[in-house]
């Protein structure tokens, strides 16, 4: 979200307004008496909202925000690395050199979502660790299913 400078000095001011503070990610509270001064000077306001926001929450959630965005698009890419190994075996056209690639490839997509469930863990953020942990194990189990498959097919004599 864009941000912008608090309009008035005094954040207290705004009592009553339906204000929110940003305690970290996804947690807010209503702008009291309290948290309004505890707002730092470089508290800022998202803009198409009204919620104030101090400046390490707010680095905090948006390190969050784009460790979900890396992990979706490495969660694609794998999706995309594994289909494409599927068709190129069902045509018979898998190359060791291709699979060398996508192997490289997807040490590379697998360090980034494991390094990303480790952020997860180490930003307090359990609920996504949790599911992290979960498709990996899941995938884990796909790719030995598919490299099992890619033995067996390329152990197979070809008939005519």
């Amino acid at each position: 979200y864009q941000t912008a400078p608090i309009t008035t000095d005094d954040p207290c001011t705004l009592l009553g307004g339906g204000w929110s503070v940003l305690l970290k990610i996804d947690t807010y509270a209503a702008l009291d008496a309290v948290n309004c001064t505890a707002l730092g000077a470089d508290a800022v306001r998202l803009t198409e909202f009204d919620i104030l926001a101090p400046a390490e929450p707010l680095q905090a959630a948006r390190l969050l925000a784009w460790t979900d965005v890396i992990n979706s698009g490495a969660w694609i890419l794998v999706v995309v690395v594994l289909e494409i190994e599927v068709r190129l075996q069902l045509r018979g056209e898998l190359s060791s050199q291709f699979m060398a690639s996508t192997r490289l490839l997807k040490y590379v997509l697998y360090t980034t979502l494991f390094l990303a469930a480790f952020y997860w863990g180490y930003a307090g953020d359990f609920i996504d660790v949790w599911d992290a942990s979960l498709w990996l194990f899941a995938f884990i189990f796909i790719e030995l299913n598919v490299f099992e498959w890619q033995s067996e097919t390329s152990q197979r004599p070809e008939t005519a």
